[in-house]
C-alpha cells in the first residue's frame, strides 16, 4: 500500500520429494488466484497515529517460479478522493527461487534479519538463515509461507499523488487460518509500518478458476437454449406452459449470465 513519506527519517533439511517432478509444493491453497483479503496498514508517525483500511487480492501465481502478483487498495486515505490502488509483485521464499535475503530495495542483511525476525513464525529458521539464507532449509510443509510483496506502479493514481510506493513488504502467510501479516520496509517511511490481513473471500465478488468453469458451464448451456429454444419449444409443446415459458426465459438468462461472468467478474489471469 502506497505510504507518506516521512521527513528527515532515515527446520529440517531437504525431503521428501514429489514423485512427478521432484519436489513438494507447500499447502498455498489460499494463495490461489482470486483470493481476496481484508484488514488494516498502520501508517503511524512520530506526529500521528493512523491506520488505513486495506483490500488485497491475488491476480497471479507461478509457484514453479515463487512468482505471485495481485492489487492492493487503500480506502481511507487523506486527501485522496478515491481509493489508491496499486499493482504489486510478490517473491515466495522458497529456498530454491529466493531466500530470506533480499539484495536489493536497498535493503541489507541486517534489515531482512530485522524485519523478520518480527514474525514469531521466523523464529526456528533464524539459525540457518543466518547460517546460509535458509537454502538448506525445506519449507514445503512449513506452517508459514514467507513472502516479499513490492507495489510496482499505482492503477487509478498519478505518481503526483503525495504517496509512495518506494518500498516492499515482508510478509508472512498463515496457511491453517489465511491471514496474513507484513512490515513495509522503506529507508525514508516510519519503520515497521505494520499490515494485518484476514481472508474475506465469503460474501466478495470474484472468482476462483473452479468458480469460473462452473461459470463457463453455466454460459454453455445457456448459449445452447437460447440458440435452439425453438426446438426445444417443439418437443415440449405437449408439457404444461410453464415450461415453455422457462425457455423463453432462458434468452434472458443467458444475457445476464453473459454480462455477469465476462463484464463484471473481476479478470483473472496467471501471471
Amino acid at each position: 500500500m502506497p505510504v507518506r513519506v516521512v521527513e528527515g527519517s532515515a527446520p529440517s533439511q531437504r525431503s521428501g520429494q514429489d514423485a512427478s517432478n521432484g519436489r513438494v509444493l507447500p499447502p498455498y491453497s489460499l494463495l490461489s488466484v482470486g483470493r481476496a483479503f481484508a484488514g488494516t496498514q498502520n501508517v503511524s508517525s512520530l506526529q500521528k497515529d493512523e491506520a488505513w483500511r486495506v483490500n488485497v487480492r491475488i491476480q497471479g501465481c507461478d509457484l514453479d517460479n515463487g512468482y505471485l502478483c495481485g492489487t492492493m487498495e487503500a480506502l481511507n486515505v487523506p486527501l485522496a478522493d478515491t481509493p489508491v490502488v496499486t499493482f504489486w509483485e510478490g517473491e515466495l521464499i522458497d529456498a530454491k527461487n529466493y531466500t530470506f535475503y533480499t539484495g536489493k530495495w536497498e535493503a541489507t542483511p541486517d534489515d531482512d534479519i530485522r524485519h523478520w525476525s518480527k514474525f514469531p513464525s521466523f523464529g526456528p529458521l533464524l539459525s540457518q538463515v543466518e547460517a546460509d539464507g535458509g537454502k538448506s532449509l525445506d519449507l514445503s510443509n512449513y506452517p508459514f509461507v514467507f513472502m516479499r510483496w513490492k507495489e510496482q506502479y499505482f492503477v487509478n493514481v498519478g505518481i503526483d499523488c503525495g504517496l509512495t510506493i518506494a518500498g516492499f513488504y515482508y510478509v508472512c502467510f498463515s496457511c491453517s487460518d489465511g491471514s496474513i501479516n507484513g512490515f513495509y520496509y522503506d529507508p525514508n517511511s516510519s519503520p515497521f509500518q505494520k499490515l494485518e490481513l484476514k481472508s474475506a473471500n465469503e460474501g466478495l465478488s470474484g472468482f476462483t478458476f473452479s468458480s469460473y468453469h462452473a461459470g463457463f458451464c453455466i454460459i454453455v448451456c445457456m448459449l445452447t437454449v437460447a440458440r435452439f429454444g425453438h426446438y426445444f419449444q417443439n418437443f415440449f409443446r405437449k408439457v404444461p406452459k410453464v415450461v415453455l415459458i422457462c425457455i423463453r426465459f432462458s434468452h434472458f438468462s443467458m444475457r445476464f449470465f453473459f454480462f455477469f461472468f465476462i463484464r463484471l467478474a473481476p479478470v483473472k489471469f496467471l501471471c
